[in-house]
C-alpha cells in the first residue's frame, strides 16, 4: 500500500521523448518505441502524473497517441501575445488528446509583470473556468521571483528545482510560504539533469571546479549503501 502512495506522486518528465536533453544524454532523443515502453511501465504501475510542454519537439503528440487514460498532464507554454497564447494553450490539448489539462505552467513567467501580462493570466483564469484547465502554475528557478508571483497572481502550482545540490525551496521557508497559501509543488531537477547518477570521471569538463560536491555526493552513497537514485 505505501509503494502505491509515493507512486502516485510520481510524475514523468518527457523532455526527452522530443529533445536531446540532458547534460549527460549520450544517446539523443528517446526513440518513440522506447518513449512508448515507458508510458506503459508507468500506467502499469499506476503513474498518471506526466509533465511536458510545447518546446519539448513531438512529446506531445507521443503522449496523446499512447493508451493513457485519463493521465494528469502538466504541460508549460511560453507567454508572448495573447493570440498566441491561446493557440499554443489549444495546440497542447489537441497534440495531447485530452479535454483537460491537470495544470498548465506558464515556462517564461517573468512574462507575466509586462504590461499585458494581467490579461494574458486573465486568459488563462478563463481556460480553467472553461473547464479546459484544472490548474494554473508557473515553472521557475528564481526565489525572489516566485515570492512575488504569489503575492500578485492567485496561482494553484509551481514547479521548481530540489535535489541534494540545490535546497532553496526548504531553506529560504519557500516551501513553507507555499503551503500556507495551498499551492500544490512539483519538483523537478532532482538528478540535475543526470549529473548526480553519473560516474565522476565523466562529469564534463565546465562543471568540473564542482567535483569535490560530486565526491561527496558518491563517498555518502558507498558508506551508507544507497544508491544514488
Amino acid at each position: 500500500m505505501r509503494t502505491h502512495r509515493y507512486l502516485k506522486k510520481i510524475c514523468i518528465g518527457t523532455a526527452q521523448f522530443g529533445s536531446k536533453y540532458g547534460i549527460t544524454n549520450k544517446t539523443g532523443r528517446t526513440k518513440i518505441s522506447e518513449a512508448k515502453k515507458i508510458i506503459n511501465l508507468a500506467r502499469l504501475n499506476k503513474i498518471s502524473f506526466f509533465d511536458t510542454a510545447e518546446d519539448y519537439g513531438k512529446s506531445q503528440k507521443i503522449i496523446g497517441t499512447s493508451s493513457l487514460k485519463k493521465p494528469k498532464i502538466i504541460s508549460k507554454i511560453k507567454l508572448y501575445s495573447l493570440k498566441k497564447t491561446e493557440l499554443s494553450i489549444n495546440k497542447s490539448i489537441k497534440d495531447l488528446n485530452v479535454n483537460c489539462l491537470y495544470a498548465l505552467l506558464i515556462h517564461n513567467p517573468q512574462r507575466l509583470f509586462t504590461k499585458d501580462g494581467k490579461k494574458i493570466f486573465a486568459k488563462l483564469k478563463d481556460y480553467k473556468k472553461k473547464k479546459l484547465i484544472k490548474k494554473i502554475g508557473v515553472s521557475e528557478y528564481s526565489v525572489e521571483r516566485l515570492k512575488k508571483i504569489i503575492k500578485k497572481f492567485d496561482i494553484d502550482i509551481i514547479s521548481f528545482p530540489y535535489n541534494p545540490f540545490d535546497q532553496r525551496l526548504v531553506t529560504t521557508g519557500l516551501l513553507k510560504n507555499l503551503r500556507s497559501k495551498n499551492i500544490e509543488v512539483h519538483i523537478r531537477s532532482i538528478f540535475l539533469q543526470g549529473l548526480l547518477l553519473a560516474n565522476n570521471k565523466n562529469i564534463p569538463k565546465k562543471l568540473k571546479k564542482w567535483n569535490q560536491n560530486f565526491s561527496h555526493f558518491e563517498n555518502f552513497s558507498k558508506k551508507y549503501s544507497i544508491s544514488k537514485v
